[in-house]
C-alpha cells in the first residue's frame, strides 16, 4: 500500500510517529559501537554501520537480572548487530532476537510501493528509551514528564514494533512467528464465538503469568502485589484468581489465556512484550495503567475501575501520574481496557463489578479483539505500512551531516542476515 492508502486503512495507526515529527529537526550523530545500531538507507537498501555494544552497568532502569550485571551483554565481538539481553526465563536460547526488528525494516522496504527516501536511522534495542539522544526503540515513557523531550532538545524516540512481530521462538508462543500465535488465538476464539460456545463459555477468572522478579523502579512490588492479592482471594475462599509466578509446571500457551474471561496484564522493567499477544483475545484486559507506551499503545482506550466501581480517582503521585499519562476514561460503551490501581488492591472488586455486569465486560473484551485483529492493526500490512511511515517521518526532521557520514554503507542487510556479522 502507499502511505496514502495505510493512512487510509488503518487511521491513527502513524499518530506517535506524526507526534514525535511535529517536535522539529535533529542533527543525527555518529555514536560508534557505544550507541544504539546505526544504519543506512540508501537507494532501498539497508546496510549497517554500527551494531549495538553497550554498558548495561550505566544503563538507567537497569534489571536485577544476573544478565545485566557487570557490563557488556552483546556476544562481546558486537556481530550480532544489536545487544539484546534476553529474560532468562522466557528466551535463553535466543540471544539475537531483536534481529527481528531489522527483518522487519527490510521486508517494509523491499515491498513498498513507493521509494522510501534515503536517510542514517538509529535503532535502540534495549528495553528501556535512551536517557539521551535521538533513536527508533520499543517505548518511551506515557507519562510526558517523565519522557523529557520537551525539556531536553536532545532526546527523542521515535516507537518501532516488537520483534516478536518477525518471530519470537520461545516456547509459549505457538511456532515462534506472530502469524501462528494469531492463528492458534483465532482457533482458540473460534470455540466461543459460534463454535459450541460464546463468551460467557470462557473460565471466568483472571489470569496471569509472569516471574515476579521483573519489575520497574517507576512500579516497585507491582507483581509481588498481584500475587499477594490473589493469595488473600484465595484463602477466603474467593475463585476469580488463576495467578501463580511462571515456571515449567504453570506455564501456559499464549492462545490458552485467550481462554479466560479476565487477563492480567503486567508491565516488566519497562513494556512487556506479551501485551500484544493478550490484545488479540475477545477478553477482558486489566492491567495498572501504562506506564510505557509502545507503537500502538495510544490506541488503548482505558476505562478506569474507579469509574466502574463509582469512586473517585486515586491520589497521591501515582494517581496524578496516571492522569498525566492517560487523561480520558472512555465510557463502558467505548473502553477496550479497564485500568485498576497500581497496588491491584481494588482488583477483586472490579472483577466482581464485571462478573456481574456481563455485557459490559464482553462489550470491553470485544472492542479489544475487533480493533487489533478486526482491524488489521496487528496484521503484517500494518506493520509494513508503519515501517514506512516511521522511516518517512524520521527522515524529515533527521538532518544528516555529509562531512559526519561521508559515502559510508556499511554491511548490507541480505549479507548480515547469512553471516550475523558485519
Amino acid at each position: 500500500m502507499t502511505e496514502r492508502e495505510c493512512r487510509v486503512r488503518f487511521p491513527g495507526l502513524a499518530q506517535s510517529i506524526d507526534d514525535v515529527v511535529a517536535q522539529g529537526p535533529f542533527e543525527v550523530m555518529d555514536t560508534g559501537d557505544a550507541g544504539p545500531l546505526q544504519g543506512r538507507i540508501k537507494n532501498g537498501k539497508v546496510q549497517c554501520p554500527h551494531c549495538e555494544c553497550r554498558n548495561y552497568a550505566d544503563q538507567e532502569n537497569s534489571s536485577t537480572s544476573s544478565t545485566r550485571k557487570g557490563g557488556r551483554t552483546c556476544l562481546q565481538k558486537c556481530s550480532t548487530c544489536c545487544a539484546a539481553w534476553t529474560e532468562q526465563e522466557l528466551s535463553p536460547r535466543n540471544p539475537q532476537s531483536r534481529t527481528g526488528s531489522l527483518h522487519q525494516l527490510h521486508r517494509a522496504i523491499v515491498t513498498s510501493p513507493e521509494p522510501i527516501p534515503d536517510t542514517i536511522f538509529s535503532l535502540n534495542f534495549q528495553d528501556s528509551p535512551l536517557s539521551d539522544g535521538y533513536s527508533i526503540g520499543y517505548s518511551r515513557p506515557a507519562d510526558p514528564r517523565l519522557r523529557g523531550d520537551d525539556l531536553n532538545k536532545n532526546r527523542r524516540t521515535f516507537l518501532m514494533p516488537h520483534f516478536s512481530f518477525w518471530a519470537w521462538p520461545i516456547r509459549h508462543v505457538a511456532g515462534g512467528t506472530f502469524d501462528e500465535a494469531a492463528a492458534a488465538i483465532d482457533e482458540v476464539e473460534a470455540g466461543y464465538d459460534g463454535g459450541g460456545g460464546d463468551w460467557t463459555s470462557k473460565t471466568a477468572r483472571a489470569v496471569w503469568r509472569g516471574t515476579v522478579r521483573f519489575e520497574s523502579a517507576l512500579q516497585p512490588g507491582l507483581r509481588r502485589n498481584l500475587i499477594q492479592v490473589a493469595a488473600r482471594a484465595a484463602a477466603a475462599g474467593e475463585s476469580w484468581a488463576d495467578v501463580l509466578p511462571l515456571n515449567d509446571s504453570t506455564a501456559l500457551a499464549i492462545q490458552a489465556f485467550c481462554r479466560y474471561r479476565y487477563v492480567l496484564h503486567t508491565e516488566g522493567v519497562a513494556y512487556s512484550g506479551r501485551f500484544h499477544f493478550l490484545q488479540m483475545c475477545r477478553s477482558v484486559v486489566l492491567s495498572p495503567p501504562l506506564l510505557w507506551m509502545q507503537h500502538t499503545s495510544h490506541l488503548l482506550r482505558p476505562i478506569f475501575s474507579a469509574s466502574l466501581l463509582g469512586r473517585p480517582q486515586p491520589a497521591g503521585a501515582s494517581g496524578a501520574r496516571a492522569a498525566r499519562s492517560w487523561p480520558v476514561s472512555f465510557s463502558v460503551g467505548e473502553a477496550n481496557i479497564v485500568f485498576v490501581t497500581q497496588d491491584w488492591s481494588d482488583l477483586p472488586e472490579t472483577v466482581a463489578w464485571l462478573e456481574a455486569h456481563p455485557h459490559v465486560a464482553e462489550g470491553i473484551a470485544s472492542r479489544q479483539r475487533e480493533l487489533f485483529v478486526g482491524g488489521g492493526y496487528f496484521s503484517p500490512a500494518a506493520e509494513a505500512c508503519y515501517w514506512r511511515s516511521l522511516i518517512r517521518g524520521w527522515s524529515t526532521v533527521a538532518h544528516v551531516d555529509p562531512d559526519v557520514w561521508g559515502t559510508r554503507l556499511g554491511t548490507r542487510f541480505e549479507v548480515f542476515s547469512l553471516k550475523g556479522e558485519l
